[in-house]
């Protein structure tokens, strides 16, 4: 049996070593930064910092589609539909 909370605390941990790996742009940090939100739960955050890495990028189709992916999680499936389909 694993504990959830020590799952989530790897995850967050292993997105923050990986974003020493990376010498990318703003939209790249705001991804990185959503990322890292999403693995520790927070995903209110994560949809913020995916949604600034999408109006930074002029609609790129990886941050589209991660907004979606947030808006997904949080159980927003109109939104999501809508982000998805612009991905």
């Amino acid at each position: 049996m694993h504990n959830p909370i020590s799952t989530r605390l790897l995850l967050a941990s292993l997105a923050i070593l990986a974003t020493g790996c990376f010498d990318g742009g703003v939209e790249e940090t705001t991804l990185r930064r959503g990322d890292v939100a999403f693995a520790s739960g927070a995903l209110e955050e994560a949809l913020a910092e995916y949604r600034l890495a999408a109006r930074q990028s002029d609609g790129d189709p990886e941050a589209l589609a991660r907004v979606g992916h947030a808006y997904a999680a949080l159980r927003r499936v109109d939104e999501a539909a809508d982000f998805f389909r612009r991905a």
